[in-house]
């Protein structure tokens, strides 16, 4: 099979799953009829940890270290057009460095953000459940 059948087959495939609800049915139903809408705590905690402690500091450290290293360069080519050039690289380097470490502290904060929803979430639905039932009858 050469690359052009083999992408047509893959890209038929792909608009084949991407219109169609699946093999488990449309309405977010997951097997034998479940819903499939669920937290996983433990592993937002990992995620958040492994933010915190390895990416985002191992960004500021890579970010660190390029400062160091171009500003020597840029310094030892000053006057060269090679010496602007990296340094204009250089500070879109750090431009590129900050969104990162930006886009990093959202996406931690909406995961911390995460159990805390779903569970005001889920108060919210067993009070409007609550109005909704009998007076006198048991909740479930």
């Amino acid at each position: 099979m050469s690359f052009e059948q083999e992408w047509a087959a893959l890209r038929a495939e792909s608009a084949t799953r991407i219109n169609s609800a699946g093999p488990g049915g449309a309405g977010g139903a997951g097997p034998a009829g479940e819903a499939d809408l669920k937290t996983d705590p433990t592993g937002t905690a990992v995620a958040v940890r492994a933010l915190e402690e390895v990416v985002q500091p191992g960004t500021r450290k890579a970010g660190a270290a390029a400062d160091d290293t171009t500003g020597s360069t840029v310094r030892e080519f000053t006057g060269w057009q090679t010496g602007t050039g990296l340094k204009d690289a250089h500070e879109e380097w750090g431009l590129g460095v900050k969104s990162l470490e930006a886009r990093l502290a959202n996406d931690k904060a909406a995961l911390q953000g995460t159990a805390k929803d779903f569970g005001n979430y889920n108060q919210q639905l067993t009070g409007r459940w609550a109005a909704l039932l009998p007076q006198g009858s048991a909740s479930q």
